[in-house]
């Protein structure tokens, strides 16, 4: 599934002694969140970075997911250096604790890469040749 994101601006222009906008639009390309690679440590791959991102949402797999979704919206390849954890409890309301309601939410956060070069494998090893003694 592919959709466009289009950023808008509007730019003026003199016309005859009269400003007329016109608004110029630059399409970018929004990936399935499904073909997103999540990676957790530093790929040996080069890439660059488009954004650092963060999700927090009531559950660790939701906030995984929308990391995910919202790598795919900026047309990332992958979230790198990624951290999910499982929350902190958020109070609200009521007066010296009463009624107070209690929430857990989860967070992930991660930067979202494009590759710019294949993944740098390490050369094979070379075994040494033997010499014949004759």
């Amino acid at each position: 599934m592919k959709k466009s994101i289009l950023f808008i601006f509007t730019l003026s222009l003199p016309v005859m002694g009269v400003l007329l906008p016109f608004t110029v639009r630059a399409a970018e390309v929004t990936k399935d969140s499904a073909t997103v690679e999540m990676i957790e440590e530093k790929p040996s791959r080069p890439y660059s970075v488009i954004t650092p991102l963060s999700s927090d949402k009531s559950s660790l797999e939701d906030a995984y997911a929308d990391l995910r979704k919202k790598a795919a919206k900026l047309g990332a390849d992958a979230v790198i250096e990624y951290q999910c954890n499982k929350g902190q409890k958020m109070r609200g309301g009521g007066v010296f604790g009463i009624g107070q309601k209690v929430t857990v939410k989860a967070g992930c956060e991660g930067k979202a890469v494009k590759w710019t070069g294949e993944p740098i494998t390490p050369a094979p090893e070379s075994k040494p040749i033997k010499k014949k003694h004759s």
